[in-house]
């Protein structure tokens, strides 16, 4: 008799080949759970590790923020202290900046020495005589100094009027500036000075071109004037250039060097001496053309030189110069009354 296949032993090879595939299934469930596990593991760790650096940088930019503040506040506190010791005493040199007055003063001797023979001989060109171009020039660096002076007095009414909040116009007796903000004025204009200064050159070279044409080196020579005058004028207190003397009056070398002539009375002024400020020290010498008296000249050339003597004559004279004195004196007051009664 043929045997019959058993059906539950089918079914139960076939569910446990169902729960192996299952169980494999759930094998590599679990290993792709555990791969994805360590995954996020590895990246909460970096997360953690970033946030950590981040609390750790935020950490360092406090302190350093700290820091900054403090050195700002202590540097803000030096510079004002500084600028107070530098307040109304302008021989101490403000080393801070280029535009400092004893620069200035070499730098307008060197423009003397440049720009001022360049447009000296420009104008020589030109057929002008050698007292013409000096004029000439002379008059140019004068119209600077006075233009920059105007324009730094108008530009300070401006700062204020933007300090203090007062108009521009209004009457400066109301303008009660605080120290604090007289300090921040000189400030600004010693920082905005090179900026400014190419403003004011433009205004007065065009201001320049409509009296006539100028060449290029007289052109270059009035904006170097205008630069060093308007640096001159934004000086606290403003800088000063002496070129107004009495003619024929006593030559001072401490003012002044010789131009070509030799004499001890000055006959103009060639370029102007430079002051710190208003009777201040000299900063840098002017030059001016010297002259002779020729009065003085005239009377020695016609004074009757005197005869000369040997030893034995000058001791005779000598001892009889005392005995003498009296008679001569008597002789000289007969002269003098003749002369009256004539």
């Amino acid at each position: 008799m043929k045997p019959q296949p058993d059906y539950f032993d089918q079914d139960a090879e076939s569910t446990f080949k169902n729960l192996s595939e299952e169980y494999a299934k759930a094998q590599c469930s679990i290993k792709e759970l555990d791969m994805r596990n360590k995954k996020l593991t590895e990246e909460l760790r970096k997360e953690k590790s970033h946030v950590d650096k981040l609390k750790e940088e935020l950490k360092r930019r406090e302190g350093t923020k700290k820091d900054t503040g403090k050195n700002e506040a202590l540097t803000r506190f030096n510079e004002i202290a500084g600028r107070r010791l530098l307040d109304n005493d302008a021989s101490i040199a403000d080393l801070s900046t280029e535009i400092r007055p004893s620069k200035i003063g070499e730098n307008f001797k060197i423009l003397y020495d440049n720009e001022w023979t360049e447009a000296f001989e420009e104008l020589t060109e030109q057929g002008k005589t050698e007292e013409e171009c000096i004029k000439t020039l002379l008059h140019i660096v004068q119209d600077t100094f006075t233009f920059a002076m105007e324009k730094a007095k108008s530009f300070e009414s401006k700062l204020i009027s933007i300090v203090t909040s007062f108009p521009a116009n209004a009457n400066s007796s109301n303008k009660n500036t605080t120290k604090d903000e007289e300090e921040l004025i000189k400030q600004l204009k010693r920082v905005s000075a090179a900026r400014t200064c190419t403003a004011v050159q433009d205004v007065y070279v065009r201001k320049f071109k409509i009296k006539g044409k100028i060449g290029e080196r007289l052109k270059l020579y009035a904006r170097k004037c205008m630069e060093l005058c308007w640096y001159m004028a934004v000086q606290s207190p403003p800088m000063v250039i002496i070129s107004a003397v009495q003619c024929k009056g006593p030559f001072d070398e401490k003012y002044y060097s010789r131009y070509t002539a030799t004499g001890d009375l000055i006959d103009y002024v060639v370029w102007p001496c430079t002051l710190l400020h208003e009777n201040g020290p000299v900063l840098a010498k002017g030059v001016a053309q010297a002259t002779k008296d020729n009065r003085e000249a005239f009377k020695r050339k016609q004074a009757p030189a005197a005869p000369k003597q040997n030893s034995d004559e000058r001791w005779s004279s000598t001892k009889q110069g005392a005995v003498g004195q009296e008679g001569i004196s008597n002789q000289n007051t007969r002269y003098q009354k003749k002369d009256e009664k004539k």
